[in-house]
């Protein structure tokens, strides 16, 4: 065989390579862009209106959690180590949590071991009690299959709003309606027309 042969050979192996990598990278893209749309957003955790599977959880201070019926509301906020928009929403969060300490606990579960999740959250409020998942088993279970997520559930245990928060504002739309009477859903957009908070509202 000539060297053409093997030298055209080569070339074809590597367009090869090259299509399934763009076949992967679109997959993969068109992935993400699904489940970050109003659909995908609603379709994403436990449903609305009803209760929010219990769960028994450690903090990382080593005190006892269980999800479900509670004295106050609870924000559960989903974070994973790599996320890029978790870690630029962590201050936010962090401040959040402090200032409505006698409205809401804050629940941070994190996508990492308990050592990568204590380093990611070292400049967290005390406000905020922050639960290592290094399996993604609470967040499986939930059905949250992208970060940033979280879920606001009243004091009976019923889950009243999810969404994506990033902002004060978003946070704050996120919560107001923990007290309020169980409607239809209906989603809110950010100003730049992407939806990041559905919520049970008029």
């Amino acid at each position: 065989m000539g060297v053409l042969f093997w030298i055209s050979y080569g070339v074809l192996w590597i367009a090869l390579a090259c299509t399934i990598t763009a076949i992967l990278f679109l997959y993969r893209y068109l992935g993400q862009r699904e489940l970050n749309s109003r659909e995908g957003r609603s379709r994403q955790g436990p449903s609305y209106g009803q209760p929010i599977p219990l769960a028994k959880l450690i903090d990382l201070r080593g005190s006892q959690l269980t999800l479900g019926p509670a004295p106050r509301p609870r924000l559960v906020y989903f974070a994973s180590i790599a996320c890029k928009n978790c870690t630029e929403a962590l201050p936010t969060l962090s401040r959040f949590a402090s200032q409505q300490t006698d409205v809401i606990e804050t629940v941070l579960v994190c996508w990492g071991s308990m050592r990568q999740s204590q380093a990611f959250t070292a400049e967290c409020a005390s406000a905020v009690r922050v639960v290592a998942d290094p399996a993604w088993e609470l967040g499986t279970k939930l059905r949250v299959s992208s970060t940033p997520f979280a879920v606001v559930i009243d004091p009976r245990g019923v889950v009243r709003a999810k969404g994506s928060p990033t902002t004060r504002d978003e946070f704050e739309a996120l919560i107001e309606h923990v007290t309020t009477p169980a409607q239809p859903i209906v989603f809110k957009p950010t100003t730049n027309g992407d939806v990041a908070v559905a919520v049970e509202g008029d």
